[in-house]
Order: structure tokens, then sequence, then C-alpha cells
């Protein structure tokens, strides 16, 4: 990932292997058109207009997507159930985390007052 260098325009620029979004969207047209490989592009309509990113993902690519997919889909359970079963609270079964995306999430604020630590670790700051 890497940050524009135009002071007027912070915005980040992903590549297609920053997350596993793009290829978890190629494992499914893999699975829809029974086909071995997907390309899959990154389009940035609003701010870069001319910067498609494009990726061919592999069969170990879109598996490896689907494995972390249903992994975090298996962990959201087993903290729900935690919530649930044991009356464990939501803070505990899902603690919070800072990150870069802090500074633009609407909520962040409750997360300042109520975890400084956290976004202070994470260097995260919240305007």
């Amino acid at each position: 990932m890497e940050i524009t260098s135009k002071p007027y325009l912070s915005v980040l620029k992903y590549e297609p292997m920053d997350n596993m979004q793009l290829a978890l969207y190629a494992w499914a047209l893999s699975i829809i058109y029974n086909v071995p490989q997907v390309t899959g592009t990154l389009f940035f309509l609003r701010f870069f207009k001319d910067n498609a990113k494009s990726q061919l993902f592999t069969k170990v690519e879109m598996e490896e997507a689907r494995s972390w997919a249903l992994d975090l889909a298996n962990e959201i359970q087993a903290n729900l159930e935690k919530h649930f079963l044991q009356h464990m609270s939501l803070e505990e079964c899902f603690p919070a985390k800072g990150n870069p995306g802090c500074s633009n999430c609407p909520f962040a604020i409750r997360c300042a007052v109520q975890y400084p630590n956290i976004l202070k670790s994470e260097g995260v700051f919240v305007l």
C-alpha cells in the first residue's frame, strides 16, 4: 500500500493482493463459472481513473482467500457463542483493535474514550 504525495488528496492506493477481498471474489467466480484462474482488477473510479491494477488469481491464491474467510467466520461464530452461552461481554469477545482506518471511522471517538491505550499502541490518532 502506498499513500499519494498530493497534499490535497490523502487517499490510500491499494494493490490487488493487499487484502483478501479481490481474491475472495475471484474464488466465488471460479466456482460459479468452473474456471481454474480468474483475473481481478481494482478500479479507483473517483480518484485514480487511469490507475487500474490487475492480478491473476490461481487456485492456490483463491483457496487461501476462501480458507481465510472460513476461519474468520468460524472465529466470529465462536465468539458469538461465548457471548450468548457463556454470557461474556461483547468487549471481551470482540476487543477493539486500532488501525489506520480508525481516522475515518465515525465511531472511533467511542473507542478513543473506552480504549485509549489500544489506539495509542497502534499509533492511531483520532481527530
